[in-house]
């Protein structure tokens, strides 16, 4: 009793009766895990479900039935269910869509190019509750773009526009797009960059969410689960959608972006990571946004900052031999941060790196090569048609036999012609690395001073490294980068060839000896664990931003048959368990730019764990929100304990008193008040603590 009563100091809510919310903590935090989020307890109605979605985005925009198959199934796999898929075309329009879901107590899911990593995009299969697909492939229009000087733009968009799309505008503008990932061609979607803040191959660029203002906001239109509208954009908060949907207003309207947060990211390159910085990880922002909260809100509009694009380029191609005379360490240290953290504009434009294996996979197997010239140089207009040409694929490869040998057998042949010499060859090296210096004006140039370090770099040690300087806008240099940008389906398809798992981690870790060391301690940990396993491990990454992508295909060694079979679901878990900690033993932070999705109950950390349960408690206390899948997992395992719920608490009171002063909380009918919202935590700590019927979200 005096550990709770010591709690309830730190949470202490407005109320006029402290023992009666003293014995309501006290029930929920010895709730069963299980029971936590009392999903069946709601009264889930789906009578004319389908009716009043088409009433509201017009018949040809809702799908149900057979036809929503394809949209229930990933990128990498994964397969759920679904109600319907609804696209509405408008803020508007969107916001009707979650309150008619809020009012029937259905579930939701987020879903823009379908690209996810992680799993974010498609419906668990273990969500106790229907759910509609919410598709954003009719919100993709670019509201604004101000030019604000030379040097910088600010933009103003809808989710499902894609970073294509994005560039089309920019590029002939004279600015780049906000960032670049590798699933650019894959029409990824600024609203799945923004869930879970992917930062891509440019280095300079920020995480993928949209750029904070200086009224410390997030710079965005969102829609919370309980119905709230999140309004970190725009100064006043009158008439909000009907604002953003008709695109008339001016950048005076808009709250001021933070010009200066760019720099600051650059900056923090510099920092060094022995006392746990890292520039990438997944996490949060400002709660109520649903920023970095993987599908939990429906962003609407984002705002984002863009620079100019490079007067020059030079890409430069460095392998590393199979025994190093110098570490990689040494190599960045000499060739890339010496510039100083004073200097961030001299740091290149691009440091992508590749395992040697994965090379060879790629080049000398061929596996997806056959896609590199086609990305490469086919024109823009035909490129956008490479998302159907997946579809296609996947629907080959489950019915024609050994189509990915002769798609293999076809990429071998088409790297002879097209590949870079160098890489026909990765027997020669153990790690290739594409780096792009730039100059962005004509009183710089970063080009000659990035080779003037490159070559006192071979002076020192002449054996150290080989390079290679790729023309400027060549088809080679096209070649070069969507070799590198394949890699995740080439690793993909390398698993369905094998009959393996794939296991796709992404994690902040410094590339060198610390990543070879996170390697080897896995490595170690699976063959203790699963006698006579088969590992096949293909890193690659944003080495200057530490950032590791490290596919691991893995088969399971069966022992009663002696052969080799796919990891069950419980091996899957324990390996996902025995990453996590590997990556903590060697240094590093799991999870860095793919968010954390169907492993938040192994994976995510007690901070973000913390987070998610307090979003729940203020917006979200059905689970509506993504429901099922890893983070229900989590947020059951944060409910059951005591200390994190109580933090939880704590933050939910927070994030009440921050975003009531910052004015960013409001419904149709106004701005929310810190009584509203108090009132709504307290309704649904009640219920939760007492397993009755919670109120509706927003019924405060």
């Amino acid at each position: 009793m005096f550990f709770h009563r010591a709690i309830l100091k730190r949470n202490t809510l407005a109320t006029k009766n402290p023992n009666a919310l003293l014995h309501q903590y006290i029930a929920l935090s010895n709730l069963n895990a299980q029971r936590a989020f009392a999903t069946k307890n709601y009264m889930r109605d789906t009578t004319n479900l389908i009716l009043d979605l088409k009433k509201i985005v017009g018949n040809q925009h809702v799908i149900s039935g057979q036809n929503i198959m394809k949209l229930t199934t990933g990128f990498r796999g994964k397969t759920g269910s679904a109600l319907a898929a609804v696209s509405p075309n408008s803020a508007n329009s969107a916001y009707q869509v979650m309150q008619l879901l809020k009012t029937k107590s259905i579930g939701f899911v987020i879903q823009g190019g379908n690209t996810s990593l992680k799993g974010q995009s498609t419906p668990n299969n273990d969500a106790e509750m229907p759910i509609v697909i919410i598709r954003t492939d009719r919100m993709k229009a670019i509201k604004q773009f101000f030019k604000i000087s030379d040097d910088i733009a600010v933009i103003i968009a809808e989710p499902g526009a894609s970073l294509k799309e994005i560039e089309k505008i920019c590029k002939p503008r004279g600015f780049e797009e906000p960032y670049r990932l590798g699933s650019h061609d894959f029409k990824n979607r600024l609203g799945g960059g923004a869930a879970i803040l992917c930062g891509g191959m440019n280095v300079p660029s920020l995480p993928g969410g949209p750029t904070r203002t200086l009224s410390e906001t997030e710079g965005c239109i969102s829609i919370t689960p309980s119905g709230d509208i999140y309004n970190g954009l725009f100064k006043a908060e009158t008439n909000l959608l009907e604002r953003f949907d008709s695109g008339n207003f001016s950048y005076d309207d808009l709250k001021t972006p933070d010009a200066e947060e760019p720099a600051r990211f650059t900056k923090s390159l510099f920092k060094s990571t022995e006392n746990g910085h890292y520039p990438m990880q997944n996490k949060r922002r400002d709660l109520a946004s649903g920023v970095g909260g993987e599908g939990s809100s429906f962003m609407l509009g984002l705002m984002y900052i863009v620079r100019s694009l490079p007067k020059q380029t030079q890409t430069f191609m460095i392998t590393f031999p199979k025994s190093p005379t110098v570490s990689k360490e040494n190599f960045y240290n000499e060739t890339v941060f010496s510039v100083g953290q004073d200097n961030p504009q001299q740091l290149p434009l691009k440091c992508e790196s590749m395992g040697s294996d994965l090379v060879y996979q790629i080049v000398k197997n061929g596996i997806c090569f056959a896609a590199v010239p086609a990305l490469s140089m086919l024109p823009a207009a035909l490129s956008n048609l490479f998302p159907t040409f997946l579809g296609w694929r996947k629907k080959c490869i489950a019915s024609i036999p050994h189509y990915l040998d002769i798609e293999s057998f076809m990429g071998k042949q088409l790297s002879r012609l097209f590949a870079p010499g160098p890489l026909l060859k990765p027997e020669n090296f153990d790690e290739a690395v594409i780096i792009q210096a730039a100059n962005y004006s004509t009183e710089e140039d970063n080009i000659a001073e990035f080779r003037k370090r490159i070559n006192k770099f071979l002076v020192s040690h002449p054996d150290a490294i080989k390079v290679f300087e790729i023309k400027p806008h060549s088809n080679q240099e096209g070649i070069l980068f969507n070799i590198r940008n394949v890699a995740a389906l080439a690793t993909l398809t390398r698993a369905i060839q094998t009959g393996g798992n794939l296991f796709a981690f992404d994690d902040a870790i410094e590339p060198g000896a610390m990543t070879n060391k996170y390697i080897q301690i896995l490595t170690d940990k699976l063959h203790a664990n699963f006698p006579g396993i088969h590992l096949e491990v293909y890193p690659y990454g944003h080495d200057i931003k530490k950032v590791s992508h490290n596919d691991w295909v893995i088969r399971i060694k069966d022992e009663t048959t002696e052969k080799m079979r796919q990891a069950t679901p419980e091996e899957t878990a324990k390996i996902h368990v025995l990453q996590h900690d590997a990556m903590i033993e060697a240094g590093g932070r799991p999870h860095a730019e793919h968010g954390v999705g169907d492993f938040a109950a192994t994976d995510a950390p007690r901070d973000e764990l913390t987070k998610s349960l307090a979003f729940s408690l203020l917006f979200d206390p059905e689970d509506r929100g993504n429901p099922g899948g890893g983070w229900k997992a989590a947020r059951e395992k944060a409910m059951a304990d005591p200390d994190i719920l109580s933090d939880a608490i704590t933050m939910a009171q927070a994030i009440i008193k921050t975003e009531v002063q910052k004015g960013t909380l409001l419904n149709q009918e106004g701005l929310l008040t810190q009584e509203k919202l108090e009132s709504r935590l307290k309704e649904n700590i009640h219920a939760l603590s007492t397993q009755t019927t919670i109120p509706r979200p927003g019924q405060a």
